[in-house]
């Protein structure tokens, strides 16, 4: 196995662990609570009192999606970071770590993008849905 391979491998499991401690606390302090303003019924019920709809679940679904590609973001930006510290003066290493904190940072602008028109979009639906079904 290469170092390079090795590297990516051990940041994303890093990032895994890093993040895994989340749900911990959500299964011990109120799944059910959370599960509930998720907009899942608690107790075992089938008829819930919550207000869901497609276009709610569908944000949410993009917003976790994106949320992870900030995740990839974040642990590219670091292995470029790596790269350019471990160069050790070498120019076609310090160009290939430069390469690859552009790139991931010309990423993060298309992800910050596409959560932007996500969020007016649902938002323009949330708002027409409710207004229509009002009158």
């Amino acid at each position: 196995m290469s170092n390079k391979l090795k590297l990516i491998t051990t940041l994303f499991l890093f990032g895994i662990f890093l993040f895994n401690g989340a749900f911990v606390y959500a299964d011990d302090y109120g799944l059910d609570a959370t599960g509930e303003k998720a907009g899942f019924c608690g107790d075992g019920k089938t008829d819930c009192d919550s207000d869901v709809n497609l276009s709610l679940v569908i944000g949410k679904i993009i917003g976790a999606l994106l949320s992870f590609l900030g995740v990839i973001f974040f642990v590219l930006i670091v292995y470029g970071g790596f790269m350019w510290m471990t160069a050790g003066g070498k120019p076609e290493q310090v160009d290939k770590a430069r390469k690859v904190i552009v790139n991931s940072t010309i990423g993060l602008i298309i992800i910050l993008s596409a959560y932007v028109v996500t969020y007016l979009i649902t938002t323009e639906i949330q708002s027409a849905v409710s207004s229509s079904g009002a009158g």
